[in-house]
């Protein structure tokens, strides 16, 4: 039996300290004496194990990433959780890592192409910052088109950024634009050329 007598002499713990130790020696034997950290075995904001089970026999099963467990338990369970979280609780129990020889899943990508040379577009606008003689900033738009079907860009700067010159810098009102689009079209297929057709 652990008395106080004994665990005073020849040291300075105090008597809230050897009645904490007393109660847990009690308890738990000498299990109880070892020291434990001060944190709560349980968090209050940690995900319920039955969440956490869902999300660990997904990852063994199906070998789904967190992005995916996400995606299958909101659709399937009606459950909201961050992708963060998932990946905690797989790093938790030691399955954040895939097992060797697990293949890839493709991510199916649709790709679309036209056929029709100005049929389709690509726009895109970058912001340009040119320094001028007097020290001060200037602003400019690039605009950048590209033909679907034959991949031919068009680039113009100009200095406003609105959908007028948007339209203008997509379809230059010359169609020497298209008319090169045309010509690399029946360049890249040689076996279909067809005469080039005047704008």
């Amino acid at each position: 039996m652990l008395t106080f007598r004994s665990l005073k002499h020849g040291t300075s713990t105090g008597d809230a300290s050897f009645y904490r130790w007393r109660k847990a020696y009690n308890e738990r034997g000498e299990k109880g004496l070892v020291n434990a950290p001060s944190i709560p075995k349980w968090h209050a904001n940690r995900t319920p194990p039955e969440r956490e089970e869902k999300v660990l026999h997904l990852r063994r099963k199906y070998h789904l990433g967190p992005m995916r467990i996400v995606w299958y338990l909101e659709r399937y369970h009606d459950i909201k959780m961050s992708d963060a979280t998932v990946s905690r609780i797989l790093r938790r129990h030691g399955m954040n890592r895939l097992p060797r020889g697990t293949r890839m899943r493709k991510v199916h990508i649709k790709h679309y192409q036209k056929q029709v040379p100005g049929h389709h577009m690509q726009m895109d606008v970058k912001f340009l910052t040119f320094i001028g003689k007097k020290g001060e900033k200037i602003r400019r738009f690039q605009y950048t088109a590209i033909d679907d079907a034959t991949r031919v860009r068009a680039l113009k700067v100009y200095e406003k950024h609105t959908q007028h010159w948007a339209a203008k810098a997509q379809l230059p009102s010359s169609g020497k634009w298209l008319k090169r689009a045309l010509w690399a079209e029946q360049k890249r297929d040689r076996s279909k050329m067809s005469p080039l057709v005047k704008i």
